[in-house]
């Protein structure tokens, strides 16, 4: 539903788009965010509930610049748990702490959540040494063993300090290009990218088998779902930065007790909110009123198939970059351990002052203006409610010193272009109109019912994760 990892998550936990659940953001206080949870769901009907995080999103510092009280967004994700652990001192390692638990308790009736990191950036960083070069392009000679204007911690990793400033292939110090990657810098991101895919897939392979020893495989239902993608390259930047398949379209496992459905595929396009009410629908447990998912589970019993009128997911992206993230470099990383990027000092000052105008401290009743999308098998449609926002405060445009232009409409044909590299709105204005009254009633509904922010006056101070 999104393609940051706290929002994507609770939309997933409270089947619930963002702005109905209330989590639109890294910056909230605790009564912003009251849905109904899974978590609490599963609590009631008697289930123990343990989390165990290597994903510091779910653990991210927030601080109540008036009383001096930190918030975490532990805080929101920690609730109904009976345990829950997150890596303080390995971030985005493995929970390898997870495998001890189950063994530990196999005569507990568990909700068990296990949010991993190992794949976000910085790419690799925690794969041990015999794995993390196992995809490296041969005989090469990494740029980014070497590259300027990162901290020397961070040196040799694929760090958000370094891909920041690689925009539509070049690299960028003091405004300026100083290297064009090659093809071989690609690949060398990719098998980054991959060797934190291989650990983790490791991971999970260990994970079942625990499952198994301790037989727990047949009456464990498990859920292999990602949170968002990672564009890698594609549109010329390595993040998960907006609404491109490559960053919110995911696969989703699940595999039932005794191998029920074993081997059975579902093409349909469904959404992250239906995960949740299909459980529920499994367990034999109600559906929440408020859930906004639908039951998948006669896909599977029914063999049916959703018309693709039914097969339409919604997106929403908070421009968290353009405030907290570019915030963050330019005026802690940047003034404390990188001076390049404060010369000249006219450009500083220009985009100090755009992006101090809503993140750093700011008054808690002001809201995130956001873009959406929609997406059916065919087509994707993204509507850019505050272009002007990142033509004027793109993170992109203040390393490359560029004016960043955005359209309003963006269309994409999926099954021609599946990597959203042609925006075809002018060619199909009938498709545009059929979708974006689609997603414009869609949005007028969820506005309509969309979670309040708390209005108690209090100032908020962001502490962006590592």
């Amino acid at each position: 539903q999104a393609n940051l990892t706290p929002i994507s998550q609770m939309s997933l936990f409270t089947s619930q788009y963002p702005r109905t659940n209330g989590m639109v953001d890294f910056v909230l206080d605790k009564e912003e965010v009251t849905s109904t949870t899974l978590p609490e769901i599963l609590k009631i009907y008697g289930y123990f509930n343990a989390a165990f995080s290597s994903a510091p999103e779910f653990n991210s510092n927030v601080i109540l610049k008036k009383t001096g009280t930190p918030l975490m967004t532990g805080n929101f994700f920690s609730q109904h748990f009976d345990v829950y652990k997150n890596n303080e001192t390995k971030r985005r390692d493995l929970p390898q702490n997870a495998i001890d638990w189950i063994t530990k308790n196999t005569d507990k009736r568990f909700f068990l959540w296990i949010p991993i990191g190992t794949v976000h950036w910085p790419y690799a960083a925690n794969v041990p040494e015999d794995m993390r070069s196992r995809f490296d392009p041969k005989n090469y000679a990494s740029f980014f063993m070497d590259y300027g204007g990162i901290p020397e911690s961070e040196k040799g990793t694929l760090s958000h300090s370094a891909l920041a400033r690689i925009f539509r292939g070049d690299y960028y110090l003091d405004f300026k290009p100083v290297h064009h990657l090659t093809k071989k810098d690609n690949e060398f991101i990719i098998a980054r990218y991959d060797a934190g895919i291989y650990y983790t897939d490791e991971f999970i392979g260990r994970l079942m088998d625990t499952l198994e020893k301790n037989r727990l495989i047949d009456n464990t239902i498990i859920i292999l779902h990602s949170i968002h993608g990672e564009d890698l390259g594609e549109h010329g930047y390595y993040q998960h930065y907006d609404l491109y398949d490559t960053e919110v379209k995911n696969a989703l496992i699940i595999k039932f007790p005794e191998n029920r459905f074993n081997g059975r595929r579902v093409s349909d396009q469904v959404q992250g909110i239906d995960v949740v009410p299909t459980l529920l629908e499994y367990l034999g447990i109600p559906r929440h009123h408020n859930f906004q998912g639908r039951n998948l589970m006669p896909l599977l019993t029914e063999n049916l198939s959703l018309k693709e009128s039914e097969q339409v997911t919604y997106i929403t992206r908070t421009p968290l970059w353009e405030f907290m993230l570019g915030r963050w470099l330019l005026e802690i990383f940047s003034e404390d351990r990188n001076a390049d990027m404060f010369t000249p000092k006219e450009k500083s000052k220009k985009y100090g002052a755009l992006l101090n105008r809503r993140f750093g401290v700011y008054p808690d009743t002001s809201e995130s203006p956001y873009d959406i999308g929609l997406r059916t098998p065919s087509w994707k449609l993204i509507l850019r409610k505050n272009k002007a926002l990142q033509e004027e405060v793109s993170w992109w445009g203040f390393i490359s010193n560029k004016q960043i232009i955005r359209e309003e409409i963006e269309l994409y044909d999926l099954k021609a272009d599946p990597y959203e590299k042609r925006n075809v709105a002018a060619k199909h204005p009938d498709v545009v109109d059929s979708l974006k009254n689609d997603l414009q009633r869609w949005d007028d509904t969820i506005e309509k019912h969309r979670s309040k922010p708390v209005t108690s006056g209090a100032e908020r101070m962001v502490i962006p994760y590592p």
